[in-house]
């Protein structure tokens, strides 16, 4: 079983690399996209942070990435953990239904529903740039069992009873885990069906530990300059910061508001069928904005990775993971 972190959590309220990252988004977005954040309620500079299409170079784009944190979840390089829960348990089973909170552009539900046994794969998300991405790739792959809705969790209703209740990295952006959990997820669960999580639950706020900066900083200044050039900008990517709590409540006021208490909470309503960690501690951070020089296959650029696969194994050994996959049932 996963075990949570015993460190302190640490605040910052304001962070050396807030501006250095203030800049980075300006030059990538627009200063328009830094100006439209004043004057929005929390939960639309939210929906304003998921609603854009703008180019991100995070840790898991990197297909050696995707290959590792397959392997940890189903044991293979090659199956994604989507696979594995069909192939583990939904086999011999016909007609379920999959209920997906803060979907997104849905690409893992859509998984399910092109080759899982669904009739219904139901996604819901504040973000209605991102539902019409799903609702437009479930037609493009002439998927009919797929139902994607604009909704505030706060505002939901379901009157359905899932098979599947998934979160694939949305369950961070929530508080009150009692109040998802028993007001709503236990409730439309079916007896024998299952929560499957794939999700964050580092450091509340990304007040990431010291130890896991030092680590970090250590191998970026290993990193040759041509490896750290942030995507779209002239910077170099130079340190790894511990971002300030006031950048983040006006960039997206849901991020990771409450993450250190996801497994504490899920263990308290839920009965663990399996729960894999998938380490991220140091590769989430390290691989922040320059993720894109290492989707090549040149030969200095996958030793590289290697060594940065090597930091944080290294780094795993003493630290509790701070992403997780998950299976639970009803008790």
């Amino acid at each position: 079983m996963y075990h949570c972190a015993v460190e302190p959590y640490m605040k910052t309220y304001f962070s050396k690399g807030d501006l250095g990252d203030v800049m980075i988004r300006v030059y990538q977005r627009g200063l328009q996209s830094l100006v439209s954040r004043f004057g929005l309620s929390s939960t639309a500079r939210t929906r304003n942070t998921f609603n854009h299409n703008f180019s991100i170079s995070i840790w898991n784009m990197i297909p050696e990435v995707r290959e590792r944190l397959n392997q940890m979840a189903s044991g293979n390089p090659k199956v994604p953990y989507e696979q594995y829960v069909i192939d583990q348990y939904l086999q011999g089973k016909s007609n379920l239904k999959l209920l997906s909170i803060g979907c997104g552009s849905a690409s893992h539900e859509l998984y399910f529903a092109e080759h899982g046994p669904f009739e219904l794969v139901h996604g819901v998300d504040l973000a209605p740039g991102l539902i019409r991405q799903a609702q437009s790739k479930a037609e493009e792959k002439g998927l009919t069992n797929c139902r994607f809705e604009v909704r505030d969790f706060n505002e939901l209703a379901i009157p359905e009873s899932y098979d599947i209740v998934l979160f694939h990295q949305s369950l961070h952006h929530f508080k009150d885990f009692e109040a998802i959990y028993s007001a709503f997820v236990v409730p439309v669960l079916k007896p024998d069906g299952y929560l499957v999580l794939n999700e964050f639950v580092g450091p509340t706020r990304l007040q990431w530990t010291r130890a896991q900066l030092k680590a970090s900083r250590k191998m970026l200044k290993q990193l040759p300059e041509k490896y750290r050039q942030i995507l779209n900008t002239p910077f170099t990517k130079r340190t790894v910061s511990r971002p300030g709590i006031f950048r983040m409540l006006l960039s997206d006021p849901s991020e990771s508001i409450n993450s250190q208490q996801i497994m504490p909470a899920t263990h308290q309503h839920f009965k663990v069928v399996e729960e894999k960690p998938l380490g991220g501690n140091i590769l989430h951070l390290l691989l922040k904005d320059i993720a894109h020089n290492f989707c090549t296959a040149d030969p200095e650029a996958q030793a590289w990775l290697r060594k940065c696969f090597e930091a944080e194994d290294a780094f795993l050994r003493d630290h509790p993971d701070d992403f997780v996959f998950g299976v639970y049932c009803k008790p």
